[in-house]
């Protein structure tokens, strides 16, 4: 049987046979007190502290099964090493020397001190409740009901019970000893290359079914482990994998493989973009977000690897002017609709033409969440993304952007009716005057899909006044960065000069506008002085 058949068979085992004893258990203790009762059905307080002693004796049988349990991992060791024994390593590592065998007897102690820290804290509650139900007189039947509370449990009303705390501990017990081990083993032999496997079910974690039949180096999997989703525990990346009660582990490997993904592969020349030939929505095939997930994870990590971004490790050479967290990672793909994040996979790709075109590093992080009020933002590759304002199945959002809903709908109408120089006529002198124009550029798109597409632009110009010809120097007093774009966009005077409200802000947005409406086809609304910009200070850049 196949080391991650025999994975999940012992960790589903497990999780009945300790649900079986606890029940066992339970029927015991009632049996125990109901004996102990006197003729009105009462447990007096002198014979519920007598009853200490036979709770001990009935917790004691949960000992013995437990340690039964982790007599098994026998089986996770053996078949470890039929898979170790096959790779392209030194024999004297495919076979346990005697320090094996004192690590594995080590991590059996500590797994069944595991179920024995439960046991302690469960007898404990079980003597307190019994001993303080005898002093309040409670009915048997009241005393019953508090006993199955405690035990096998009424989780609403008790909280979590014995029986749902030790199910999970020996499911996760069994794939915690294997991760444990095969680490071990794999430094023991100098690998230090993993892949993430195991079986996605329904309810795989969104985390999982990124990373699952990817391999990495372990600095990768700490530095992406680092992150958080739904159902993380804390702890190290080998031993909690995905979380709790997460069915996947690592398997060490001599060489980098090919990624292996368990998704239907996409259809050749399915949502392919490019800067030249822009895909348009009514050929977009929509994808599950586990697959866009999947495919936006390869183009990441493999941006991340540029060597002009700014470094986050600590090194004093290069820091990031920006929060850099999630470097090299998707993070939130699953609060995405499929339609958005096959709309953002297609997007990406003209992206990456357009850090090409510019000659600046690609994106290298996407982090998708709600917690935030701008709609998308961008520093030092890594983009942010307000899901709220996209989804198109969340109609109980309070923001609807790209719907053109509501308020947003005078946006559209303002558009539809703006042209260039209208906003800074010499006619128009007053502040109301410049209220012909939309807030932002998106606005003068026509569908949804654009929309996003003009936004994406937008941000992706951030990328480009940021990371143009960044250089960073270490002086007496601190960092220095000198960021030649944004130095010349500073002396330039742009208030009121551009096609959407929004591109007053600042110098830089006022660039980030144009740049969108530029790219985006909208040349009669470009400002005549960005074009002189982009071609004098930017383009000049491009072949260096």
């Amino acid at each position: 049987m196949a080391r991650q058949e025999i994975l999940e068979r012992l960790a589903d085992s497990h999780e009945a046979q300790i649900k079986k004893t606890l029940e066992n258990l339970e029927a015991d203790i009632i049996s125990g007190i109901s004996k102990a009762t006197n003729e009105d059905n009462i447990l007096t307080t002198k014979i519920s502290i007598d009853l200490r002693k036979d709770l001990k004796q009935y917790m004691e049988q949960y000992r013995i099964d437990t340690d039964t349990l982790v007599r098994d991992y026998d089986q996770i060791v053996n078949s470890f090493m039929e898979e170790f024994g096959q790779l392209n390593i030194p024999d004297k590592f495919k076979s346990l020397t005697e320090v094996d065998l004192l690590t594995i007897n080590q991590l059996k102690f500590q797994s069944f001190s595991g179920f024995e820290e439960i046991a302690n804290r469960y007898l404990t509650e079980i003597s307190a409740n019994v001993y303080q139900n005898a002093i309040a007189g409670k009915p048997f039947n009241e005393m019953v009901k508090d006993i199955r509370g405690l035990i096998t449990g009424d989780v609403d009303r008790r909280g979590r019970s014995m029986s749902t705390y030790a199910s999970q501990i020996a499911h996760d017990s069994v794939m915690q000893f294997d991760g444990q081990f095969t680490v071990f083993k794999a430094k023991e032999a100098g690998l230090d290359k993993y892949k993430y496997t195991g079986t996605l079910v329904r309810d795989s974690r969104p985390h999982c079914r990124t990373h699952v039949g990817r391999t990495y180096t372990e600095e990768q999997i700490r530095a992406i482990w680092q992150g958080s989703w739904a159902g993380k525990s804390e702890g190290d990346p080998f031993i909690v994998r995905g979380g709790y009660r997460c069915r996947h582990t690592w398997i060490p490997i001599v060489e980098v493989e090919e990624d292996v993904i368990p998704e239907e592969p996409e259809e050749k020349g399915i949502n392919k973009s490019s800067l030249k030939n822009k895909i348009k929505e009514k050929d977009i095939k929509v994808l599950p977000n586990t697959v866009v997930g999947n495919e936006l994870q390869k183009q990441i990590s493999k941006n991340a690897k540029d060597k002009r971004y700014p470094y986050d490790d600590g090194r004093e050479t290069f820091p990031s002017r920006f929060n850099a967290d999630n470097i090299g990672q998707i993070i939130g793909i699953e609060k995405l609709d499929d339609k958005t994040a096959t709309e953002l996979l297609v997007i990406m790709q003209e992206l990456d033409d357009l850090a090409v075109l510019y000659n600046v590093p690609k994106l290298r992080s996407i982090n998708i969440n709600g917690r935030m009020g701008a709609i998308m933002s961008m520093g030092d590759g890594n983009l942010k993304i307000n899901y709220k304002y996209f989804n198109k199945n969340n109609p109980a959002e309070d923001i609807e952007v790209m719907r053109g809903t509501g308020y947003y709908e005078n946006e559209v109408q303002l558009a539809n009716k703006f042209k260039l120089g209208d906003a800074v006529s010499k006619e128009r002198k007053t502040i109301k005057s410049t209220w012909v124009r939309p807030h932002n550029a998106f606005y003068y798109e026509d569908n949804e899909f654009d929309r996003m597409r003009s936004i994406l632009y937008h941000e992706f110009a951030h990328q480009v006044h940021q990371m143009t010809r960044l250089k960073f120097t270490k002086e007496l007093y601190g960092y220095s960065w000198n960021v030649p774009i944004e130095f010349k966009l500073s002396k330039l005077r742009t208030k009121g000069k551009g096609a959407s409200r929004y591109s007053d802000k600042n110098t830089k947005e006022w660039f980030a506008e144009n740049f969108s409406l530029y790219h985006m086809g909208k040349l009669d609304l470009v400002d005549k002085r960005f074009i002189d910009f982009l071609e004098s200070e930017v383009m000049q850049w491009v072949l260096f």
